[in-house]
């Protein structure tokens, strides 16, 4: 007589809990071998280890229960090599996407990790040479924090595709050159979501070029519209030093609500785009 295995028995030869043998029973995926007419107990046989480790197996390569019906169902080297390579690609697909997202997390969370540092200065003022990049805007003018979350969200869902929003997308604002000029400081902001380069040809005929200037940049830590006293203090020294203003603003939100609860964590930088008066003899 064959040696039989009771469900139990078999779960630790083969290591699949119990549980999921009686569900593969139940969808009939793969069914014990012999049922006792009298108590309705079920029995593997030894032959059944060899399919049920192979279950085991697919399932490791995270097929479902229906690859897994096909793969066993009538198998030949030619069928099976068409479902691994299917599934080898598609593993390809999620390390794509893995490294992808990595790729992201990784950047935001240098770039958290660089500002963060800089709140400790935020009553410093600098230049900085930045490249000319690119931004997705609607013209959504922004009045209040409502406004500005649904900016955000509705930017986010253009942006991200399959990236979560708090690692794909760097939020800002640009503030009108003519309101700074009059100092209407709080009167327009309009929404943008920085465009990442490997994005940058999916939204190549909607994008915002920003051009590469030298830019006076500040830093204040609270919520958007706190950020008259930082612009004050960037105007005062832009007319100091005798600059002039060449474009709109960027006010640039780093540290928000999505990290953490205390406005007074929140972080923003302005960068004004500048260049030194023409002298009188090169008019």
């Amino acid at each position: 007589m064959k040696k039989l295995f009771s469900v139990s028995e078999m779960s630790k030869i083969v290591d699949i809990p119990t549980n999921t043998l009686k569900y593969y029973d139940r969808i009939d995926l793969f069914k014990p071998a012999v049922v006792n007419e009298k108590s309705l107990y079920r029995y593997y046989t030894q032959e059944q280890i060899y399919t049920l480790v192979l279950i085991k197996d697919l399932r490791a390569l995270n097929m479902s229960i229906q690859e897994i019906r096909d793969y066993l169902d009538n198998r030949n080297v030619n069928k099976s090599l068409d479902i691994l390579q299917a599934k080898l690609t598609d593993i390809d697909e999620r390390i794509a996407a893995l490294t992808r997202v990595r790729v992201n997390l990784k950047g935001k969370i240098d770039l958290l990790k660089i500002n963060n540092s800089i709140r400790y200065e935020t009553d410093k003022l600098t230049i900085k040479r930045l490249p000319e990049r690119a931004a997705l805007s609607y013209g959504v003018c922004i009045k209040n924090d409502d406004d500005k979350y649904f900016a955000s969200r509705q930017l986010e869902k253009t942006i991200t595709e399959k990236l979560p929003g708090i690692i794909c997308c760097t939020h800002g604002a640009f503030i009108p050159e003519a309101e700074m000029k009059q100092r209407r400081l709080l009167e327009t902001a309009v929404a943008f979501v920085f465009i990442t380069n490997q994005d940058y040809n999916n939204y190549a005929g909607t994008s915002v070029q920003i051009p590469a200037s030298r830019y006076l940049c500040g830093y204040y830590a609270g919520k958007m519209w706190d950020r008259a006293e930082c612009l004050n203090r960037m105007l005062d020294y832009i007319d100091e030093q005798g600059w002039h203003i060449t474009g709109d603003a960027l006010q640039i939100n780093y540290i928000d609500d999505n990290l953490t609860d205390h406005t007074s964590e929140f972080l923003y930088e302005i960068q004004i785009p500048i260049k030194d008066k023409t002298p009188l003899h090169d008019r």
